[in-house]
């Protein structure tokens, strides 16, 4: 009998491997679906984030970490908006002027838009997606929470803005 429990007990990982359950990825308004681009959210979940030559991303505007506390959320939750964002690759992300635009949200984390300079801007998704990598790279504590702003890679007029859902 103990050693039929061992066996069953050692197949247990295996059982609950396909029972992890991954919060759902949901894009902002006027970005497409995940189902029209054929993706997951586990998929944008598991996905890591690419390794950067320090330096490599250069900032269009002075990038802010310094936030409160409950400002704050997983850097992993952000990674999952990263993955979506990315995936987007020339899709334009447009903002219009005095909105915040939330361009994603999973878990416990929001990424917002914003333009900096009183009219409408776009930057591609993929270049938006850089901006949200630069507070990734440059934002992330060592508790692996996260907040921050970023320019979109090549545009200084739109500030992307990743945080705690809540907090904007």
């Amino acid at each position: 009998m103990t050693s039929r429990f061992l066996q069953l007990l050692t197949l247990l990982p295996m059982a609950l491997a396909g029972t992890v359950q991954y919060p759902e990825v949901i894009p902002g308004q006027g970005l497409p679906s995940l189902e029209s681009l054929g993706l997951t959210s586990e998929e944008l979940w598991t996905k890591p984030l690419p390794e950067i030559e320090h330096g490599k991303l250069v900032a269009r505007f002075e990038p802010f970490c310094s936030f409160p506390d409950r400002a704050y959320t997983s850097a992993n939750d952000l990674r999952a908006c990263y993955n979506y964002l990315n995936s987007l690759g020339s899709t334009p992300c447009e903002i219009d002027p005095d909105h915040v635009v939330v361009m994603c949200v999973t878990g416990g984390a929001t990424v917002y838009g914003a333009s900096l300079v009183g009219h409408r801007t776009s930057s591609s998704c993929e270049n938006v997606a850089k901006g949200l990598l630069w507070v990734l790279q440059g934002c992330t504590r060592s508790d692996q929470s996260c907040a921050g702003s970023a320019a979109a890679y090549g545009n200084g007029d739109l500030e992307v803005f990743g945080a705690a859902s809540g907090y904007c």
